[in-house]
């Protein structure tokens, strides 16, 4: 997306794909590049050359209702630019990218937990198998790891213009965890954890989902 100076205000030209809630916003922000680092606009959805198109079908994620817009010479006048620090609201939202990644992988060992507990196999439950009990213990652990390193990028912004490192491993460290208790809760469930009569695997293709929405945001 690349932003350039037109009188008194900007013209932008790019794509943006997945973004959510699209049909339901008053202002979308777009973040740019300006020659001089990334800049915010916000941009009404129905200006002239703005085009709005369905995403074609997504893993996860689906009642966010995605689509993509497409700028081919917006113009947005001087007013409309973000005057505070875009770089703040990049570590914003990986802070709460890594909240959604981490209750998505609390709801998953909570909801996992009861069940090995029940689940009877060859006269005992699963939970008492030492490869499944291992299991637990690693996504309980990693679930309190991500609900800490996310609270600590948190507190690190709230005391700081920016907090690009701690945001950015929160962010890594939750997309990548997330993900792998998913699979494992799955894997808990076997055959169950593939129907659609459990969470499990609507869990699963969200944490995927997830773990990508920040990889067109610069690092």
């Amino acid at each position: 997306m690349q932003a350039v100076r037109a009188g008194v205000g900007w013209r932008i030209n790019g794509a943006k794909a997945l973004i959510p809630l699209t049909a339901r916003c008053d202002r979308l922000l777009v973040t740019a590049e300006t020659g001089e680092g990334v800049g915010g606009f916000i941009v009404d959805p129905k200006s002239h050359r703005l085009r709005i198109e369905p995403a074609r079908g997504t893993l996860g994620l689906r009642a966010l209702r995605m689509a993509d817009i497409i700028l081919d010479g917006v113009e947005v006048p001087d007013d409309d630019r973000l005057a505070c620090s875009v770089r703040r609201v990049i570590d914003a939202s990986r802070v709460a990218l890594t909240a959604v990644l981490s209750g998505l992988a609390r709801a998953v060992y909570d909801y996992s937990l009861p069940y090995v507990k029940e689940r009877v196999v060859h006269g005992e439950p699963i939970g008492r198998k030492q490869a499944v009990a291992f299991k637990l213990a690693d996504m309980h652990i990693a679930a309190n790891a991500m609900r800490w390193m996310g609270l600590r990028a948190a507190a690190e912004l709230d005391s700081n213009p920016e907090a690009p490192r701690t945001a950015r491993l929160a962010q890594r460290y939750a997309a990548e965890q997330a993900l792998k208790i998913a699979d494992e809760g799955v894997q808990l469930f076997g055959g169950y954890g593939f129907v659609r009569d459990y969470p499990l695997e609507m869990w699963y293709r969200n944490a995927r989902s997830l773990s990508v929405l920040d990889g067109l945001i610069g690092a």
